[in-house]
């Protein structure tokens, strides 16, 4: 079985004019857009983190996409992100299926 699922790009909704939209992208853009990301992380609900994000005052386009290994997906994003925002170089996600995700201001 392959380590990540391969999503078509769809733009969601906006939730907010302050803050930027998610936006879903295949593993292969994610991997590109890491290289120039500010934050990267993992979550099983990209709606929900997002809003999380929002309320700590992480400002920025959310690009996820779908994987089935968050753990794997995760330390292959952060070894690519220079991520500024992110303290922790190493994943402690679970081996389960999930989405990954990287912020762009």
């Amino acid at each position: 079985m392959r380590d990540h699922m391969i999503i078509p790009a769809a733009a969601s909704v906006n939730n907010s004019s302050k803050h930027k939209m998610e936006k879903k992208v295949t593993q292969k853009e994610l991997s590109k857009l890491a290289s120039k990301g500010d934050y990267t992380g993992r979550t099983i609900d990209p709606a929900r983190r997002h809003k999380e994000h929002q309320r700590d005052g992480l400002d920025g386009t959310m690009y996820f996409a779908k994987t089935e290994n968050m753990k794997k997906a995760e330390n292959r994003l952060l070894e690519k992100c220079p991520c500024p925002d992110n303290t922790q170089r190493t994943s402690n996600a679970p081996s389960s299926p999930g989405y990954v995700y990287v912020y762009k201001k």
